[in-house]
């Protein structure tokens, strides 16, 4: 076909155009067929999965009641009080610890009010704490009584009660146990009231947005929630006629689609019922609509596409001519009379990266004439900086000097120690240094601790002589130590004491920091990594050892922390002897 080589890029564009509106006029009618009956079965499935949600969302409601009821059972504070409401004599000190649980519960009821709590009672052999007592006292009697009981053979597990749901509500019953010294006798029940109109009313609007849909919530005896637009006769009917997971089935003389399934971890039967006309109606007039799109799209097009053509090739001329220029002289930067950054077509792209590459290409030219100034400028401040801490150990030993003329023994040694701490640890020597030159750090930070502290303060290092050879990354055991001193004694009055021991074992060097007064966290390291936990203040020093010690040595060494006979223990591991490919 020799006359369609001789067409122009104008020409071929149109003809494609006309080509596709013939082919799409033809099949047209056809696929509308099609779409409609696929888009009824797609529409199924959509609907389905929407209020599949609502349903999936009340199960991450009542999970996160539960893992509240958790955190409860968990919390310091609470186990502290209830101890001593169960153990103490003193009626005092009792009705103390009681007001202080009444701010615990309440508190913890606020931050979940969002997953339809109602009201919370912590009860126990003395008191009963309430959240809400004007709302605890609504419930029928004998209701938390039940809930108590449900909960005791639950054995510390929770234990929804869903008997007096009609009643009263569905209800959540754990026992919360005394957890030190794993002793595990029950210190209390906590009941919690949920409010299922209003949680399951917020996700309707949240997730189904749709004001007329209705739930039910059932179980294999009970019928846990019902709207009042239902009786439990029609409940039970449509639990019965819901063979499928989903259908459209008649209620009231109108149809509903409805969407049957269980909730994830509680195996109860939910419902949900949508109106299904306003569906119908807008899959009639969505088949009139594509219709009236095919025809007018059609007519459109083969009135503008020549315009549109002609305006693209014009484009393509003006972005030639600016190569060419810029190809000349790559210091000036093309201009052209019309303003493409507000395109958002292919055109526009096409002008807007090429003046990207332009003035990249200029900037690079201009930070490659510069870069030689800001490397002397570099220069500079690098001698600035080697200068200065010599002007700060000076200074520290004027100020010794003076002190020790003054018979200021203790100031004397506190500023050296100080300095000797200043100088080690800014003398830039690397990423590694001798165990023993570590040690020594050590030793000039707790000389200083030890005069702020006094008798309050217990240090000793254990280690042999044939490890202080040792490399290992610089500034390791000092945060350790620092970190111990922070949380052992600046929290309290008692005596700490804090010691430093090593052994080794298979060509691995274990160094441990004991100290009292403190506990880690479980999985402390994993939980900051996780970010599940805020790290505050000791939590980034612990993520950089372990991560210097990784890439200084490789994944098998690190940091470990754990508790040992009530002392909180840091532990480094490295290795006895570096391999030449691991050398600073």
């Amino acid at each position: 076909m020799k006359w369609k080589r001789c067409l122009n890029l104008q020409s071929r564009i149109l003809l494609i155009v006309m080509l596709s509106i013939l082919m799409i006029s033809s099949v047209a009618l056809g696929c509308i067929q099609i779409v409609e009956d696929s888009s009824k079965g797609l529409l199924h499935d959509a609907l389905a999965g929407v209020l599949t949600c609502s349903g999936n969302e009340i199960a991450r409601h009542l999970g996160s009641i539960e893992e509240m009821s958790g955190l409860m059972l968990a919390d310091s504070a609470i186990q502290e009080q209830l101890t001593v409401i169960k153990d103490s004599t003193n009626v005092r000190k009792r009705t103390i610890a009681n007001q202080a649980l009444s701010y615990s519960v309440a508190e913890y009821r606020q931050h979940f009010a969002t997953h339809g709590i109602r009201y919370m009672n912590l009860v126990n052999d003395s008191f009963t704490t309430y959240s809400n007592r004007i709302y605890s006292n609504q419930t029928p009697a004998g209701v938390h009584e039940a809930v108590v009981k449900a909960a005791a053979e639950a054995d510390g597990a929770p234990c929804w009660v869903t008997e007096y749901q009609r009643q009263a509500g569905l209800f959540l019953g754990r026992t919360i146990r005394r957890t030190a010294f794993l002793q595990l006798d029950v210190l209390g029940t906590l009941c919690v009231s949920i409010d299922l109109d209003s949680l399951i009313s917020s996700i309707s609007k949240s997730i189904v947005q749709c004001k007329d849909a209705q739930y039910l919530l059932m179980d294999d005896e009970n019928i846990l929630y019902l709207p009042s637009t239902l009786s439990d006769a029609q409940a039970e009917t449509v639990r019965d006629e819901l063979e499928m997971p989903y259908a459209v089935i008649p209620l009231n003389g109108q149809p509903y689609f409805a969407v049957k399934g269980f909730l994830p971890n509680y195996h109860w039967i939910y419902i949900c019922l949508v109106p299904y006309s306003p569906v119908s109606n807008v899959l009639r007039l969505s088949r009139l609509f594509c219709i009236l799109i095919m025809i007018v799209t059609s007519i459109l097009v083969c009135f503008i596409s020549r315009g549109v053509i002609h305006s693209l090739t014009r484009h393509f001329d003006r972005l030639i001519q600016k190569m060419q220029a810029f190809s000349q002289d790559e210091a000036i930067l093309p201009t052209d009379l019309y303003d493409y950054r507000y395109r958002t077509d292919e055109i526009g792209v096409l002008h807007r990266q090429f003046d990207d590459m332009a003035q990249k290409v200029r900037d690079l030219i201009r930070i490659n004439y510069t870069n030689e100034l800001f490397k002397k400028e570099a220069q500079l401040k690098a001698l600035e900086s080697q200068i200065n801490p010599h002007f700060l150990y000076n200074t520290l030993n004027a100020i010794s000097w003076r002190a020790k003329a003054a018979g200021e023994r203790d100031i004397s040694a506190m500023v050296e120690a100080l300095g000797d701490l200043l100088r080690t640890t800014l003398r830039n020597q690397g990423t590694t240094l001798p165990l023993g030159k570590e040690l020594q750090i050590v030793n000039s930070y707790m000389t200083i601790q030890q005069f702020r502290f006094d008798d309050r303060l217990e240090y000793e290092v254990c280690m042999e002589d044939a490890y202080l050879q040792v490399e290992i990354p610089k500034l390791s055991i000092q945060p350790l130590v620092e970190n111990a001193v922070q949380y052992a004694l600046e929290t309290t009055s008692e005596r700490c004491s804090i010691k430093i021991d090593g052994n080794a074992e298979r060509n691995v060097l274990h160094i441990r920091v004991r100290n009292t007064l403190s506990e880690f966290e479980s999985d402390l390291l994993e939980k900051l990594r996780s970010k599940q936990i805020r790290a505050n203040g000791f939590g980034i020093g612990l993520l950089n050892i372990e991560k210097r010690l990784k890439l200084t040595f490789g994944e098998e060494y690190g940091l470990i922390l754990r508790n040992e006979n009530g002392c909180a223990v840091a532990e480094i591991t490295v290795p006895l002897a570096r391999e030449e490919t691991c050398n600073d």
